[in-house]
């Protein structure tokens, strides 16, 4: 479990670092057997210049270098299916954290009751289908992260999902697993595989390179689509970027 700090001012990152420390004394997290790691951020920029992965970030609305909510749209365009939560000094300013899709917002100063339903309901929410999707697994529901996926394949009856901590093969119907995906993030090459944008390291003409290394081949079938469908993902990474930076 990593929890991520941005905001600009030290107090204000030192007054969530101890509601935080609050909370973990007195409040059981989910996976009692996972390590919970904090990593701070002093700006927009060294946060989305960071490769380091995290499940709840606490993002300031007002940074020294760009827009909180700029940001979090950025974030959003790079993929970040986490869940964020605001924190504000100016409450008419509450409403634009929807553009963002944040599950809650702090009003400054923080008190620690309202840090304390924020958190918990970000935990409870990193374990519903909103960040996961859920398979059948050995005749048990089981949670698989959205953002771990790199592709599925589907082969006669027979459906595998190929994440970054390896592969696991599901008993569930290939349309129940796929209305669970984002459709902006995920399109098919082959009839058999959707792959995840997001986990794209090369784009050569017809093929793909994944982050796991595996080369697939972009059928003529699903050229076209998947081509549009690419762009229009690349292209929100872009406007993300000049939106920060405006």
């Amino acid at each position: 479990m990593r929890i991520a700090i941005c905001d600009d001012q030290e107090a204000s990152r030192n007054a969530l670092l101890a509601a935080l420390t609050v909370f973990k004394n007195s409040h059981t997290f989910v996976d009692q057997t996972e390590q919970v790691k904090v990593e701070v951020y002093c700006s927009a920029s060294e946060l989305l210049e960071s490769d380091i992965k995290f499940d709840i970030l606490f993002l300031d609305i007002s940074l020294g270098d760009a827009d909180g909510i700029s940001t979090g749209i950025r974030l959003r365009d790079m993929g970040y299916s986490g869940v964020i939560i605001i924190q504000t000094s100016f409450i008419d300013r509450t409403m634009d954290a929807f553009q963002v899709t944040v599950l809650r917002y702090l009003v400054k100063p923080i008190q620690q009751n309202k840090f304390d339903e924020a958190l918990q309901a970000a935990l409870n929410l990193l374990h519903t289908s909103q960040n996961s999707i859920v398979i059948r697994f050995n005749g048990k529901d089981q949670f698989i992260k959205i953002s771990d996926i790199i592709y599925l394949e589907s082969y006669y009856k027979k459906i595998t999902l190929v994440t970054i901590n390896g592969e696991v093969e599901t008993t569930s119907l290939w349309k129940e697993l796929t209305k669970q995906l984002p459709a902006r993030h995920f399109e098919f090459i082959q009839k058999s595989y959707l792959i995840n944008f997001h986990q794209i390291e090369e784009k050569l003409a017809n093929t793909v390179i994944l982050s796991n290394k595996k080369k697939l081949n972009i059928s003529v079938r699903y050229r076209q689509r998947f081509e549009v469908a690419y762009n229009r993902y690349l292209e929100g990474l872009a406007w993300g970027s000049q939106h920060l930076h405006s």
